[in-house]
C-alpha cells in the first residue's frame, strides 16, 4: 500500500502545485497597472459584485480621555467619513471606491489616520480640509500625497518616530 499512497499523494501535491503555480502566473506584478474597470469579479468572484479600485479605512477609534495614547476620534475624524464619501461621488469614484470608519489602525500618534488599499497607502494627521486633495491627486491620478503619508518606518514597528504634522494648505 505504500507505493500506492506515494503515488496518490505526489499527484495530489503536483495537482495543488501547478494549481498554485496558475494562480501566481495569473497575477499581476506588483506596481503593474491597475484595471479602471470596477466591475471586474475577483478571481472565482461573483462577476454581478462590483470589486472597488480603491477602499479607504477611517479610524475612528475612540479612547477615554485618560487613555496612554491620543484617539482619532478626538482630533476629528468623525468628519473624515462624509467628507471623504461626498468627495468620492463628486469626483464620479461613487461604486469604484468605497470609504469605511475602521476601529483602531495603531498609529494613534499620527491621527487622524487614513489608509488606502491595495495601494497600502498610509496617510496621518488628515483633515477635512486634505480629503480633496487625497480624493484627486491620489485615487484619480494614482498620486499619493507625500507631505501626508506615514514613513513605512512608522508601521507595524514597536518603536518608531513620530512624524511631525505637516503644514496643511
Amino acid at each position: 500500500p505504500w507505493p500506492a499512497m506515494k503515488a496518490t499523494m505526489s499527484s495530489l501535491s503536483e495537482i495543488r502545485l501547478s494549481d498554485c503555480i496558475r494562480f501566481v502566473l495569473s497575477q499581476k506584478p506588483v506596481g503593474a497597472a491597475r484595471q479602471p474597470d470596477a466591475q471586474r469579479p475577483a478571481p472565482g468572484g461573483n462577476p454581478a459584485v462590483a470589486k472597488f479600485q480603491h477602499h479607504l479605512f477611517i479610524c475612528t477609534n475612540e479612547r477615554d480621555e485618560d487613555a496612554s495614547r491620543p484617539s482619532c476620534s478626538r482630533n476629528g475624524s468623525g468628519k473624515l467619513k462624509g467628507a471623504f464619501k461626498d468627495a468620492i461621488k463628486d469626483a464620479g469614484l461613487k461604486g469604484k471606491v468605497r470609504a469605511n470608519e475602521a476601529g483602531c489602525l495603531d498609529q494613534c500618534e499620527h491621527g487622524p489616520v487614513v489608509v488606502v488599499y491595495p495601494d497600502a497607502v498610509w496617510y496621518g494627521f488628515v483633515h477635512v480640509k486634505d480629503v480633496a486633495e487625497i480624493v484627486n491627486e491620489h485615487l484619480l491620478h494614482g498620486r499619493p500625497v507625500e507631505r501626508l503619508q506615514l514613513a513605512d518606518s512608522c508601521l507595524n514597528t514597536e518603536h518608531y518616530p513620530h512624524k511631525p504634522a505637516p503644514k496643511h494648505k
